[in-house]
């Protein structure tokens, strides 16, 4: 099945890609008890790629003893946070509703009835980064990804970069709409081809639930809904 040019297999794996980013952690404790609500701006502003694919984003202004943000984000800086140890101390109040710890997931698809799962563990680092890799099996080959969410105070925005299985970086940009929850959106995706908008509905210390809908031309052509379940 092909929708106006955009396969369904395609589809479904950029799904599992959205599904996996709206998550932050590690495998171990989250040492804060403390979780509080921030609601952030609308995104804004499209990055400039290098050569190879590595995404260049403006650098965040430093809050107190945090660094900003590179210059350039790339396959390197990403694998780099992802080795740095889990550390909830001093962590941004943006990030504190956020979940750290093992997951698993499960997404569905509007008229299907065979599920995708896929698990990952997710990380605190530096106190303002969150930090994901995650995994699963499509085609009977398996995937690996790893991303980390973190927020911009000069734009009052979440960003999300995400290093994806054929090793290309794509950035997401998000705000809170209600409470907890938090709405995603592609950075520089307007007008080119099929659009997408992921919007969690439901989060507390159990699961996150959320759903991602595909539109091309404005109009709705795909509907993915995703469940994550975070595990002791």
């Amino acid at each position: 099945m092909a929708i106006q040019g955009l396969g369904l297999r395609v589809m479904k794996n950029l799904s599992i890609l959205l599904g996996a980013f709206v998550l932050i952690g590690c495998g171990e404790k989250n040492e804060s008890a403390d979780n509080g609500e921030t609601v952030a701006g609308a995104p804004s502003g499209n990055p400039a790629r290098s050569p190879e694919g590595a995404v260049a984003a403006p650098s965040t202004p430093p809050r107190g003893d945090l660094h900003g943000l590179p210059e350039v984000i790339t396959k390197e800086f990403i694998l780099a946070l992802w080795d740095k140890p889990h550390s909830d101390k001093n962590l941004i109040e943006e990030l504190r509703h956020r979940k750290a710890g093992r997951w698993s997931a499960e997404i569905n698809w509007e008229g299907e009835d065979v599920d995708q799962t896929y698990s990952g563990v997710s990380k605190f680092v530096d106190g303002r980064f969150d930090v994901t890799r995650a995994n699963g099996i499509i085609d009977g080959k398996e995937w690996v990804q790893y991303d980390f969410v973190t927020y911009d105070s000069s734009s009052k925005r979440y960003r999300k970069f995400t290093l994806g299985a054929d090793e290309k970086i794509n950035e997401a940009t998000g705000r809170v709409y209600w409470k907890k929850l938090a709405e995603w959106r592609p950075v520089g995706k307007k007008g080119e081809g099929v659009d997408w908008v992921t919007r969690e509905t439901l989060r507390n210390d159990s699961y996150l639930k959320g759903e991602t809908e595909f539109r091309e031309d404005g109009k709705r052509v795909a509907l993915s809904k995703f469940k994550v379940t975070f595990l002791p």
